[in-house]
């Protein structure tokens, strides 16, 4: 009642300083999100990171709520290339391959394309805890899993064959010679 009035309606406004104080300072919370974004899938590291560093207990959950007021979320990450093709690679291989594709659209030869799948009957799909507005990129990565390696043409003819063991160069190699092979009982 003193608060109305003193204040009339404004009076009833909560004022600041109410509530619990931040265990964390302003400084202290961004270190956290820079470890937030080395260790996305784990928060116990990070729980483990402050109290050695600073001698604060604070829970996961107390984690995920300060990262969530720093725009940040629990999302799929998606797989990317290990390795990106430098600027000067593609502008050297990208005429020749159109080269190449006129020669199969004329009939002088047939171009194909080897590619190397893998499956496996675990699924595994990251989340951890990015940016709004960002996407964490993994670096692909081999294990055990059935492979498959296939050339196929634009014409969607394709020859394939399954592997249980890792694909490597000589395993390439044995294939490119059955393909070639089958080519010539094909003629």
């Amino acid at each position: 009642m003193t608060r109305w009035e003193k204040s009339g309606f404004v009076g009833l406004y909560n004022e600041k300083g109410r509530g619990r104080k931040a265990k964390l300072s302003p400084s202290q919370i961004a270190e956290v999100k820079e470890w937030v974004k080395a260790e996305p899938k784990n928060l116990n590291k990070v729980v483990i990171k402050i109290h050695k560093n600073w001698e604060i207990k604070v829970s996961k959950e107390t984690i995920k709520r300060m990262i969530k007021k720093l725009n940040m979320r629990w999302k799929r990450m998606k797989r990317g290339l290990s390795k990106t093709p430098d600027e000067w690679e593609l502008e050297v291989k990208t005429p020749e391959l159109l080269k190449l594709k006129e020669q199969d659209k004329k009939g002088e030869i047939d171009l194909r394309y080897l590619d190397e799948s893998g499956f496996s009957l675990t699924p595994y799909i990251p989340y951890g805890w990015q940016e709004k507005n960002s996407t964490i990129i993994l670096k692909s990565s081999q294990s055990k899993r059935i492979n498959v390696l296939g050339l196929m043409n634009c014409r969607n003819e394709l020859f394939s064959e399954i592997y249980l063991q890792t694909i490597d160069s000589e395993t390439v190699i044995k294939f490119l010679d059955k393909f070639s092979d089958s080519l010539i009982q094909m003629c």
